[in-house]
């Protein structure tokens, strides 16, 4: 059955990607911040080109300086919704440049750019 809220059908979600928190910590030399990532969840996804999209994801997404790959959906998880958190699909890894939320808490959209 299609989500109300989206045209998908959970078995489209045939995709597996690794989400990564991260932790900040200061370089004992320098002082720099230096992030580290370490697993935070794994999912099935279902995952869309970004040539592939609508005009109000147009919107969201209408920065030059971003260099857009996927579009990742997921199931909710409380535990995503930091920017610094990274994606993990077919073994290169992406930065998530927007999150937004779909329905009452039923899905998770990810905005991925490529890790520069």
């Amino acid at each position: 059955m299609k989500n109300r809220y989206i045209d998908i059908d959970p078995g489209m979600m045939d995709e597996r990607v690794q989400i990564d928190s991260y932790t900040v910590t200061n370089d004992a030399d320098t002082n720099e911040e230096i992030l580290s990532y370490t697993l935070l969840s794994e999912a099935w996804a279902y995952v869309r080109y970004a040539n592939k999209i609508s005009d109000e994801e147009v919107e969201i997404l209408d920065r030059e300086s971003v260099i857009l790959k996927y579009i990742i959906t997921i199931r909710y998880n409380a535990a995503i919704g930091d920017h610094k958190m990274r994606v993990m699909y077919r073994g290169d890894y992406y930065d998530i440049e927007a999150i937004r939320e779909l329905g009452r808490k039923e899905y998770i959209v990810l905005y991925c750019k490529d890790i520069e």
